[in-house]
């Protein structure tokens, strides 16, 4: 069904339509690869798929820090499927911590030895 004109309403917030609300608040600048992928589209920029690449990446670097070889394209992306659960580890040192120089990715999985 295509509808003729619009029929949805887009109700969306930034962070810093709020601050003048708040009592205190600080600002931390971080990475954005390592911190921030909006999902607010179904294709294209900022969907499903940029935002699963961007948790891929994130987590063949951690694993990368971990002496982890993952599989990547000339783009840089990984492409393997990749997921770290945080009941393994919540950032990239402690995964290297705990897998350095261990295994490496293959297909769509890595198992920790």
């Amino acid at each position: 069904m295509q509808p003729s004109r619009e029929n949805a309403l887009k109700f969306e917030r930034f962070i810093f339509d709020v601050l003048p609300l708040a009592e205190r608040w600080a600002l931390v600048e971080a990475r954005r690869a390592e911190e921030f992928a909006p999902l607010k589209n179904a294709t294209g920029a900022d969907s499903p798929e940029t935002v699963r690449r961007a948790l891929c990446n994130l987590a063949a670097d951690w694993l990368a820090r971990g002496g982890v070889a993952v599989p990547r394209d000339a783009d840089g992306n990984a492409t393997a499927l990749v997921e770290i659960s945080p009941l393994l580890a919540l950032d990239a040192e402690e995964v290297a911590a705990k897998l350095k120089g261990r295994g490496q990715v293959q297909g769509t999985r890595y198992f920790a030895p």
